[in-house]
């Protein structure tokens, strides 16, 4: 028996994807504006405390340091007794009324290597039972077996 599609069951197949792809693009608008992220710590008032979560140290001066990730960079006013380039650490900064941001409290996050292979082998194994278990027909993504 043919039966051909409705537009209702049209709708059903593709608005989940269009529900996605509006989600993504509402989280990249929301990140690149500051309003989630770190972008907007710059533009933030005096007075208020952000965390760097997971940054590396990418510079160590006799004042303080400088914490990078991907394209951002932050100076940090604070004593970097300890602190070495290379280093991954999270930080609680305070933007002074200079907009500088003063450490006020800082901790290290070792080993966190071993954590990324670990992400990065389940993510292979996700996809590898995905190709497995499941399969794209006429109808969408059908569960084998």
């Amino acid at each position: 028996m043919n039966v051909k599609p409705t537009s209702t069951s049209s709708v059903l197949q593709v608005g989940p994807i269009f529900g996605l792809l509006a989600l993504l693009l509402a989280w990249s608008w929301a990140t690149e504006t500051g309003r989630i992220g770190y972008r907007g710590i710059r533009e933030a008032p005096p007075g208020t405390e952000h965390v760097l979560s997971l940054f590396t140290v990418t510079r160590v001066d006799p004042g303080g340091y400088r914490l990078t990730r991907g394209n951002l960079n932050f100076d940090v006013v604070a004593n970097p007794t300890g602190l070495e380039t290379g280093q991954e650490v999270t930080t609680l900064v305070l933007i002074d009324p200079g907009g500088r941001l003063v450490e006020q409290w800082r901790e290290e996050a070792p080993q966190r290597d071993g954590k990324k292979r670990l992400g990065v082998l389940g993510l292979v194994l996700a996809g590898g039972v995905a190709l497995l278990t499941l399969r794209v027909g006429r109808k969408g993504v059908i569960i084998r077996g």
